[in-house]
């Protein structure tokens, strides 16, 4: 497997998010040479998602590559980025996450240092669109924000796992799962509609393969969360 991070962004209709996505993701600061790839996986979006995409990105060193999944869920979505990626630390990020400037190095280190790790989950911190609701604090795992651990290491718990948001996985032991005939049996946000439970899907097939899970509370990023789900029915949903 190629040493290096590929970061999937999976997409429907992210065409007005897509843009402040590649420009944070753009900024790293990298002081030891790394090789990395962004996938954008494209979820049957009806809108210009892609055209946005490309002109947004920059980078003649990095290279972004667009791919195209036609059958809507993020589980199909995220299996299509995993395919499509060319290097073993494989970093999913949302079309509304913003990554800190050492958000590869970060990866990649946590990756490396921890052989028995498949996935790695760091902290998402929320930016509202408006101000914030007073429960939000109270919910906010489920908007994936917040810590996923009491501390930085190994989560050892039988009942824990990481949201899907940043998380990051170890794409070899993954083809190993799928190998041995594993299927995501949930879908995961479809479209318009909410749905959810293929993060922690994810988390137990791998922890069931025999492989850790791991929090890293230095992977930050910024999730922005619109007015739109800011809401009780929302939350409801």
């Amino acid at each position: 497997m190629n040493d290096g991070v590929s970061v999937v962004i999976c997409c429907y209709n992210s065409a007005s998010r897509i843009t402040t996505v590649l420009e944070y993701l753009s900024n790293q600061e990298i002081n030891h040479p790394i090789a990395w790839e962004v996938v954008l996986v494209d979820n049957a979006s009806d809108d210009e998602t892609t055209v946005v995409a490309r002109r947004a990105w920059k980078s003649d060193v990095v290279p972004l590559h667009i791919v195209i999944e036609p059958k809507k869920g993020l589980s199909n979505a995220r299996r299509k980025g995993i395919q499509e990626s060319h290097y073993e630390f494989v970093s999913f990020i949302d079309d509304d996450n913003w990554v800190n400037t050492r958000w590869i190095e970060g990866v990649y280190g946590s990756m490396k240092n921890n052989p028995d790790v498949a996935l790695v989950g760091g902290r998402g911190e929320a930016v509202f669109e408006k101000e914030e609701p007073e429960w939000f604090e109270r919910f906010q795992q489920s908007f994936a924000v917040g810590p996923q651990a009491a501390a930085d290491g190994i989560m050892k718990n039988a009942d824990s796992f990481l949201y899907g948001a940043g998380l990051v996985l170890r794409k070899s032991v993954w083809d190993k799962i799928i190998d041995k005939g594993f299927e995501f049996q949930l879908s995961g946000r479809t479209g318009k509609m909410i749905a959810s439970g293929e993060d922690s899907e994810m988390c137990y097939a791998i922890k069931l393969a025999g492989y850790d899970l791991y929090y890293d509370s230095t992977l930050t990023f910024k999730h922005y969360i619109s007015k739109g789900r800011m809401s009780v029915p929302y939350l409801i949903r």
